[in-house]
């Protein structure tokens, strides 16, 4: 009996380490973090191929984008600086929710783009609006 106390307490202790350090660990420093490269047109792309394994292989994983500014969107008073990039399919394209303002890119610069990926939105078929990939706590890579 003593034998089973001591271990489910043993197994107790070790799980409480692990829970604790889940929780602790806090939110990825995007600016620090190794980031998978890719282009737009290909993310985008990949997504539409596969979605599922693209899921799996891009999104909550930190990203290097790297492509064309179709439009920058300002920070407003309730929501931060949007940049999307272009795709290779018209009306589509990859959101960035910019973590910090940017000035630094305008419509038509070439540019390299880190953030976290939420995975491809939904469209509307009906419309013929595509989905778009999203990435938050972006920021202009140099």
């Amino acid at each position: 009996m003593k034998k089973l106390v001591l271990i489910v307490v043993g197994v107790l202790a070790i799980a409480g380490v692990f829970v604790f350090k889940a929780i602790s660990k806090g939110p990825v420093d995007v600016a620090k973090a190794k980031a998978q490269q890719v282009t737009a047109p290909v993310l985008y792309n990949e997504y539409l191929t596969d979605s599922s394994r693209s899921a799996k292989k891009f999104t909550a994983k930190v990203l290097l984008v790297e492509g064309v500014v179709n439009e920058v969107l300002p920070a407003s008073a309730n929501r931060q600086a949007l940049v999307k990039l272009k795709t290779s399919v018209a009306g589509a394209f990859i959101n960035c929710s910019m973590e910090f303002t940017t000035t630094t890119i305008s419509k038509g610069d070439a540019t390299k783009i880190k953030g976290i990926c939420s995975g491809l939105g939904e469209g509307d078929a009906d419309l013929g609006i595509p989905g778009d990939v999203y990435l938050s706590r972006c920021m202009v890579a140099e």
